[in-house]
């Protein structure tokens, strides 16, 4: 077996199995079954031609039960929705955590400045296990290559924060993370104006091994800690989901910021759940570019910070460019070198 693993987007995988020789479809998709069947001993040369003496082709034909769901594009959130139930299930089924990205065009440069951070730090793997939610066609488009998923209705519009449209798809967002938990997909929920350090995955996976939730404080400090919307890990254990109904329930009846209501569930979260807060000083959220809360975060110890303290993507954008934390050029290249190595200036 030889795995195409270690290269990032489709493209470039196929582009380099058409180069190898390794592609074994014909122009019109057909499997070329003799050419198909010498590559477990290596026979034929890269790129070696295909003649119509030496191969029988025949169609790809998909099982009766998809043959369906292919011959239609998805028009409905609903039938989008079924899209990436089944997209989170076949990566469930490999291992590990699904990282689902609700992503926009708004968020467009942040995006590709997240990727290029992770591509910094080698974690190729978890761009593999990311799940692009595009809620507008200029962001399904840009991300040609990762796995994604359209999830907009026609006509939709753009949508602003805070408004009744942008409440109802949050709501809508909310079910279909039932739906995923229910399926038995474990969902870390995440945003792309952050900077990793290092593997937020890989620490939960060695310290909270047993959680049923995990998030940081996303408040001031206060006692009473407000758990980070756009940074949860949700294991699929009968508390989670049991909870996450309840948000569901009244997040349909109460439109609003479903952080809030999260936080007010949680002194009546399920008996015996194991809820449970990363370190303040290895996740930070955007407080300190505003105000310097918390000091200046240590290169060494942290582990994410967000920017989520700071409203609108342009103020987002300008203040990582000033703190050296901007790791595209102007013309959206990514500079590898700087995004694996994150290092902050200023206070």
């Amino acid at each position: 077996m030889m795995h195409t693993n270690w290269m990032v987007g489709t493209e470039t995988k196929l582009k380099s199995l058409k180069e190898k020789g390794l592609w074994l479809l014909g122009a019109e998709g057909a499997c070329d079954l003799t050419y198909a069947s010498k590559m477990k001993t290596l026979e034929l040369p890269a790129g070696a031609a295909r003649t119509a003496a030496a191969s029988k082709e025949v169609a790809v034909v998909a099982p009766a039960a998809e043959v369906a769901v292919a011959s239609k594009e998805p028009a409905t959130l609903d039938e989008m929705s079924q899209v990436v139930l089944h997209m989170a299930k076949e990566m469930t089924e490999k291992g590990g955590w699904v990282l689902l990205i609700l992503a926009n065009k708004a968020f467009a440069e942040l995006t590709q400045n997240w990727i290029c951070n992770l591509r910094g730090l080698g974690l190729e793997k978890r761009l593999e296990q990311t799940l692009f939610v595009a809620i507008d066609q200029p962001t399904y488009d840009q991300l040609e290559g990762y796995q994604r998923v359209k999830w907009f209705s026609a006509g939709q519009g753009d949508l602003k924060y805070d408004t009744k449209p942008y409440y109802e798809l949050m709501h809508k967002r909310t079910v279909l993370i039932l739906d995923l938990l229910k399926q038995k997909s474990k969902i870390f929920l995440c945003e792309t104006d952050q900077i990793w350090y290092s593997d937020p995955v890989a620490y939960v996976e060695k310290n909270h091994p047993s959680a049923d939730i995990v998030t940081y404080d996303d408040g001031k400090g206060q006692k009473e800690k407000l758990p980070c919307g756009g940074f949860l890990f949700l294991n699929p254990t009968q508390h989670t989901i049991k909870l996450w109904g309840t948000l569901v329930e009244k997040h349909k009846k109460q439109m609003g910021n479903e952080q809030m209501l999260l936080k007010g569930l949680l002194p009546k979260k399920p008996e015996g759940m194991k809820l449970e807060w990363l370190p303040s000083d290895k996740f930070r959220n955007g407080r300190w570019y505003v105000d310097g809360f918390g000091g200046k975060p240590n290169p060494k110890k942290v582990v994410m910070m967000h920017t989520n303290w700071m409203i609108g993507t342009a103020i987002k954008v300008k203040t990582l460019k000033e703190k050296g934390l901007w790791f595209l050029t102007d013309k959206g290249a990514c500079r590898v070198e700087y995004a694996g190595n994150p290092v902050i200036k200023g206070r």
